[in-house]
C-alpha cells in the first residue's frame, strides 16, 4: 500500500514563504542590493500592490517631489537605514503621503540576515502608526530617529573601560541607577564627565524613548526652571523624561522646597521628570540648614538639607582625570578619534615624547581639556600623529609629578589587620579560637590586637 503523503508539519522542506503568507503582519523581504525580492499577502493589503508590480524595485530614499507613482512612494519607504546594511537590526519611521489618501505612518523593523562577511539578506516588518491626536507629540522624523540612536550608542557603558576599580564601579552605579526612577546625584571635578553619566543613565532606563534635558541652573530665570521641572506639560515638554541639572544650588529655596514636595509626591505632581543633579563640589558643601554659622543669602548659592537628602540617595562620584592612570592611554585614543572627526583628519596616533607630556600634566579640566589639548593638536599636526611639537607651550612647562614613595610597612599592616578582623568575627570574638584560625599563639594575637588598635573584648 502506498505511503500517505506526510503532514505539513513533518515535512522536512522548510517552505518559508508559506509561512510568512500565514502572517497577519505586513512582511518584506530585501535583497543587499535593496531590491525587493518577497512581500506576503498582508503586505499586499496593506499597500494594495501585487508582489509582481514591486518585485526587484530598489529601495532608496528619495525625495518626496520626485515620487509620483505609488509604488515608489512604498518602496523609498522601505529604504533601509546604515545599521541595517551593515547587519545591525534598526528602525524607522516613516510617513506616506500617498495620491488620494490620508496620511499613514508606519514603524518598520529591519532584521538583516547575517551572512560571513555582510549580510544575506534583510526582513522588515511594518506596523502601521494611528494619526497622533491634538496636543499629543509628533512622530520624529527620520532625521530626528538617526540622530537619537546615534546618541545612544555613544552612551553605551561597554564603550567605556573596566581597567580601574574606580570605573567598574561607576559601570555599576550607572546600571542601578538605571533600574529606577529615583533621584540621583553625580559629584566630580569640571570636566569629568558627569553629564556624559546622566545621559547614560537616561539611555539605559525605561525613559529612553522620552526627552532628556540639561538646564544651567545658574544661568536660567527661576521661573523658567519652575516650569520645566514642576510643569513640563504647560511649557510644552509633556515628552520630558529626564533633566540633568547643573548648578542646582543656585535655585531659590522656595523653588529647592517645591522640588523637595514634588520628589517626596507630596504634591498633585504625576509627570514629574527624572531628576539628576550634577555638582562639581561635595554637594554637602553646598548644605545649609537654614540656621547657618555664617550669613548668606538665602537660597543663593546654597543648597537646603532636605534637597540634599532625597537626592543622596544615589550618589554617583567620578574620579579626575590626574587619578586615572591605567586608562589615560584609551582616553587618549577615544577622544583623539573624536577630535580627528571633528576636524576631518586622519591621525596614526601620539608619539611616545607627546603621550609623556600628556602624562605628567595634572589636568584641572579633566576630559574636557583633554579634548581641546588633542582638537587644537590635531589641526596643527602636519604628519601622521602628534608629535610634542604640537602641543600648546603650557603642557611643555609642566613639572613631572613626583614619584611616591611605597610603604610597605603600611601595606603589610594594613593586611594584617583585616585578617585579624575577619577571624575574629569568625570565631565570634573568641581568641583561642581565632589565634588557632591564624595559626598563632594566643599572647601573641593579643599583642597584635594591642598594636594595632582593634576593638578589645573580654577575653573568654
Amino acid at each position: 500500500m502506498a505511503a500517505s503523503n506526510p503532514a505539513p508539519e513533518q515535512d522536512p522542506a522548510f517552505r518559508w514563504p508559506a509561512v510568512f503568507q500565514k502572517s497577519t503582519e505586513p512582511i518584506f523581504l530585501l535583497s543587499r542590493q535593496r531590491r525587493i525580492l518577497f512581500v506576503n499577502r498582508a503586505w499586499e493589503a496593506l499597500t494594495g500592490l501585487p508582489l509582481a508590480e514591486v518585485k526587484g524595485r530598489t529601495c532608496r530614499r528619495r525625495p518626496r517631489s520626485v515620487l509620483v507613482e505609488k509604488a515608489e512612494i512604498v518602496s523609498s519607504a522601505l529604504a533601509p537605514p546604515p545599521e541595517a546594511l551593515q547587519g545591525q537590526p534598526a528602525q524607522a519611521r516613516r510617513q506616506l503621503l500617498l495620491p488620494d489618501e490620508p496620511p499613514a505612518w508606519w514603524q518598520i523593523a529591519f532584521f538583516p540576515l547575517a551572512g560571513v562577511d555582510r549580510p544575506l539578506a534583510i526582513l522588515g516588518k511594518i506596523s502601521v502608526r494611528t494619526k497622533p491626536a491634538a496636543g499629543k507629540a509628533q512622530p520624529l522624523s527620520e532625521k530626528m530617529l538617526a540622530l537619537r540612536q546615534k546618541i545612544a550608542l555613544a552612551h553605551r557603558l561597554d564603550n567605556l573601560p573596566a581597567a580601574t576599580p574606580a570605573l567598574e564601579r561607576v559601570v555599576e552605579q550607572i546600571r542601578l541607577a538605571a533600574t529606577n526612577v529615583h533621584a540621583v546625584l553625580i559629584q566630580g571635578e569640571t570636566g569629568t564627565g558627569k553629564r556624559w553619566v546622566a545621559r547614560a543613565i537616561h539611555e539605559h532606563s525605561d525613559r529612553r524613548e522620552q526627552f532628556f534635558a540639561t538646564l544651567d541652573c545658574e544661568r536660567l530665570p527661576a521661573s523658567a526652571v519652575a516650569a520645566l521641572l514642576l510643569h513640563p506639560a504647560s511649557a510644552g515638554c509633556a515628552a520630558l523624561g529626564t533633566v540633568y541639572l547643573r548648578s542646582l544650588q543656585s535655585l531659590p529655596r522656595e523653588l529647592q522646597d517645591q522640588l523637595t514636595n514634588a520628589l517626596a509626591g507630596r504634591n498633585e505632581i504625576s509627570a514629574l521628570p527624572r531628576i539628576i543633579a550634577g555638582f562639581d563640589e561635595p554637594a554637602e558643601s553646598f548644605v545649609q540648614n537654614g540656621t547657618p554659622s555664617e550669613p548668606r543669602p538665602s537660597g543663593i548659592g546654597t543648597l537646603s538639607e532636605k534637597l540634599y537628602c532625597r537626592l543622596a540617595t544615589q550618589v554617583i562620584g567620578l574620579p579626575p582625570l590626574r587619578e586615572r592612570t591605567e586608562d589615560f592611554a584609551w582616553w587618549v585614543e577615544k577622544l583623539l578619534g573624536q577630535a580627528c572627526q571633528a576636524m576631518e583628519r586622519t591621525l596614526a596616533a601620539v608619539s611616545s615624547d607627546a603621550m609623556e607630556c600628556l602624562r605628567c600634566h595634572s589636568w584641572p579640566g579633566n576630559l574636557r581639556e583633554l579634548y581641546e589639548v588633542l582638537r587644537n593638536a590635531c589641526a596643527r599636526a602636519k604628519g601622521e600623529s602628534i608629535e610634542l611639537a604640537d602641543l600648546p607651550f603650557y603642557l611643555k612647562q609642566t613639572p613631572p609629578p613626583p614619584e611616591k614613595p611605597i610603604s610597605l610597612d603600611a601595606i603589610l599592616e594594613q593586611v594584617e589587620k583585616r585578617l585579624i578582623t575577619l577571624a575574629l568575627q569568625l570565631a565570634q570574638d573568641n581568641k583561642a579560637k581565632t589565634a588557632d584560625l591564624l595559626g598563632i599563639w594566643r599572647p601573641r594575637l593579643l599583642r597584635r590586637i594591642e598594636t594595632l588598635g582593634l576593638n578589645k573584648t573580654d577575653v573568654p
